[in-house]
């Protein structure tokens, strides 16, 4: 019986999309060096991630945890621990999340626009 709950319970802490069929759903796009660790608590996979990442969310709101972490040849950075994010979707919106800094910290936010942004998410 425990064998059985284990491979059940396992899978209940990823994050699952809406149906594809779902045209309510909203998507929210990640660039690296942004990572996206989990979505409204569930972890997300960092299986075959590459430079983009796109997640289909249910619109309303949402709480999300993103890592910062960069590895070139002539810079290395990572943040210490996921920052939270909350935000609230609409229908069949696209939200971007976006590395700011405020006070020479590392401030991720989430925006609708695919603009160039600021350091301070305020100015934009």
């Amino acid at each position: 019986m425990i064998y059985l709950l284990l491979p059940a319970f396992g899978c209940a802490t990823r994050y699952h999309e809406p149906p594809r069929a779902d045209k309510e759903a909203a998507v929210l796009e990640a660039v690296v060096p942004v990572w996206v660790v989990s979505i409204d608590h569930a972890k997300v996979s960092r299986t075959g991630i590459t430079g983009r990442k796109q997640f289909r969310i249910t619109p309303g709101p949402h709480t999300i945890e993103v890592e910062y972490s960069i590895n070139e040849s002539t810079i290395r950075a990572i943040s210490i621990k996921p920052q939270p994010l909350s935000f609230t979707a609409d229908a069949g919106r696209t939200y971007y999340i976006k590395p700011g800094r405020i006070d020479d910290r590392w401030r991720p936010f989430v925006t609708d626009s695919l603009q160039p942004v600021f350091s301070d998410p305020k100015l934009n």
